[in-house]
């Protein structure tokens, strides 16, 4: 398989189960690929590797999924968060680099947009 196909297949595997907390050791052995071969075929910008990419498929769903939850804890919950200050911090980090000049932006203030 081709670089493109482990990650792809790393990212689908993710997203089938988003409340999980993989290790690069789960991932590589449910794609029956090595650990060190799994972290070369990601770019190796941090963001990017595959350890990072679960949180961000969280964060993803949780857009398409906040209108829908008048509790944001029970939200962060269903998406592996271990709290609702854990899920609005990583929610802020995510969000940094296009809310430049805007404060307390956090998915309560995009749930009420």
């Amino acid at each position: 398989m081709r670089a493109a196909g482990w990650r792809t297949v790393s990212k689908v595997l993710l997203a089938s189960d988003l409340s999980r907390r993989w290790t690069l050791a789960e991932i590589a052995a449910q794609i029956r690929g090595s650990p060190v071969y799994l972290t070369q075929v990601f770019p190796s910008d941090r963001r990017h590797s595959p350890l990072s990419l679960s949180p961000r498929l969280r964060l993803a769903r949780a857009l398409d999924l906040i209108a829908q939850y008048d509790d944001l804890s029970a939200l962060a919950a269903e998406l592996g968060f271990s709290s609702h200050s854990h899920f609005t911090a990583a929610f802020r980090q995510a969000v940094r680099p296009i809310t430049v000049g805007l404060q307390a932006v956090g998915p309560t203030l995009l749930r009420n947009y």
